[in-house]
């Protein structure tokens, strides 16, 4: 469930919010804490059996503290991003195999905020980084029902963003497997990684950025009626291998997903 096959015509509207915590820096020198919420709407609409459109646009909400307890934040949208997902396997008509690939970007939209003395927020505080990031990636999926599995591997290759910050390159990948108990639950355990390269500020390389990351994240699926499902899940990091003094928390996102 959540990855269904695709048809001409297929339209989906997703909701999702996301909870997540990084801390970036030396504890009691220059150490940084982000709070991030973001909730984001996402719409999808297939032309053909062989394309999916989508666009997400997201809303932001950050906190960020600093090892003297100042305190910035602020609330917009974020970047839209933009995907068009390509199904290449044989045009049969009950394939249990899918595979393709993904175009995408993420275009610069939010804005850049300000405090109230009229000073540019800290980059880490604003909604969006101000870059353009190319996204190019794979995937395959296989059914058999109860179970499905699924996996993704995505580049992502931003520009130079604002206030001379140009984020890392990276690579994410995504290792899925789902059981079904029956046509409504279904529970879900996936192995997501990223590794990036050191972010830079006006050329010069930030030494608490950068690595690799993996996470385990469980979650489930519910589907009370037709079309419609909600979705749960936690993303718990089990490998840190990022560079210097930096780390990421537990990630929890809720989701509600209609089709039609």
């Amino acid at each position: 469930m959540g990855v269904e096959k695709p048809f001409a015509g297929r339209a989906r509207v997703s909701l999702e919010y996301l909870d997540r915590v990084e801390r970036m820096g030396t504890p009691g020198f220059n150490r940084k804490e982000v709070n991030e919420q973001r909730g984001s709407l996402g719409l999808s609409y297939s032309p053909s059996r062989r394309m999916a459109l989508s666009v997400v646009v997201p809303w932001v909400d950050k906190q960020v503290t600093t090892t003297s307890l100042a305190e910035e934040s602020t609330q917009a949208v974020g970047d839209i991003n933009l995907t068009a997902k390509l199904f290449l396997q044989p045009d049969t008509p009950l394939p249990k195999h899918l595979y393709g690939v993904t175009l995408g970007v993420t275009l610069p939209t939010a804005p850049e905020k300000k405090d109230a003395s009229g000073q540019l927020l800290d980059i880490d505080a604003q909604p969006g980084a101000g870059a353009t990031i190319a996204q190019a990636g794979a995937w395959y999926s296989h059914f058999q029902f109860p179970y499905l599995f699924y996996i993704s591997g995505v580049a992502n290759l931003p520009s130079e963003g604002d206030q001379g910050f140009h984020p890392g390159d990276s690579f994410l990948t995504t290792l899925q497997v789902q059981y079904s108990f029956n046509y409504q639950w279904a529970v879900q355990a996936n192995l997501d990684t990223r590794w990036s390269e050191r972010d830079t500020y006006d050329g010069e390389r930030d030494a608490n950025s950068g690595g690799f990351l993996a996470f385990i994240a469980p979650g489930m699926v519910f589907k009370p009626v037709e079309d419609l499902l909600l979705t749960v899940s936690t993303q718990i990091p089990v490998i840190d291998d990022l560079h210097g003094e930096h780390e990421e928390g537990q990630t929890v996102r809720l989701g509600v997903i209609y089709d039609w």
